[in-house]
């Protein structure tokens, strides 16, 4: 798949849970954009660590996949998997991200 595209898929979904002030409310960094095992394109980026995030989650991936719907990933400590969600519509990643986390995403 083209890089572009990628880049495209990971910029939609970050805005899709909210760009910048999400960034800003959850302490989301690092993200990143690939192509997955399964050649779907995803965004990952790591959580600061806290005392009040569920089941210790520093690190979220989201891939599209099937019929444009996304699958959500919670990983903590050495990549172990903790939560996942498939088959979400992109007006829910908000709200998964927020019962798997604890973490708001907004006022």
């Amino acid at each position: 798949m083209e890089t572009n595209y990628v880049k495209e898929v990971a910029a939609t979904i970050l805005n899709q849970l909210g760009g910048k002030r999400f960034a800003m409310f959850t302490g989301a960094h690092s993200f990143a954009c690939r192509l997955n095992q399964n050649g779907n394109p995803e965004l990952q980026f790591k959580l600061q660590e806290c005392d009040y995030l569920k089941d210790n989650i520093n690190m979220v991936r989201i891939e599209l996949g099937v019929m444009d719907l996304y699958n959500m990933y919670f990983f903590s400590g050495e990549l172990i998997q903790v939560k996942n969600y498939d088959g979400v519509y992109w007006d829910n990643l908000e709200e998964l991200f927020t019962e798997a986390t604890g973490l708001l995403t907004h006022f």
